[in-house]
């Protein structure tokens, strides 16, 4: 239950997640690694594994059953995960993933950052949850 959205070299990701009835917004969904940005939604356990999977080389698969990730390369390149198949290139000035990512997209393509694409996920759907957290690309 998660929101991610990436416009103009910054993505911003909510820090909900759920277990049950336990509902925590702490959880970290988006990180940076060698210039890279990455944001995930689907099950916290393949979150890890993908998340632990980029920081020791990538090699083989990344071993995601249920997970869906967006990838943003230092070149501004946007790739999109879904479970174990190889990424595509998205080809748009913004994306969002997830729960809300209907909300948010529509949000960037009338003017919204993803900040504030995050915000206007928050208020019309349930499962965005929790602190928004952003992230940016370096500037190259």
């Amino acid at each position: 239950m998660t929101t991610i959205a990436y416009r103009d070299g910054v993505m911003a990701g909510d820090s909900g997640s759920t277990s049950g009835e336990t509902v925590d917004g702490s959880y970290r969904k988006t990180f940076k690694h060698e210039g890279r940005l990455y944001g995930m939604t689907g099950r916290v356990a393949d979150a890890a594994v993908f998340k632990e999977w980029v920081k020791k080389g990538r090699k083989g698969k990344p071993g995601i059953s249920d997970l869906q990730v967006i990838e943003i390369r230092a070149d501004g390149k946007v790739l999109f995960w879904e479970g174990d198949r190889p990424p595509f290139i998205y080809k748009s000035p913004c994306v969002a993933i997830g729960t809300g990512s209907d909300i948010a997209l529509g949000a960037m393509l009338v003017g919204a950052n993803a900040k504030q694409a995050l915000k206007a996920a928050r208020k019309a759907n349930v499962y965005t949850i929790g602190k928004i957290r952003t992230i940016k690309l370096k500037k190259r």
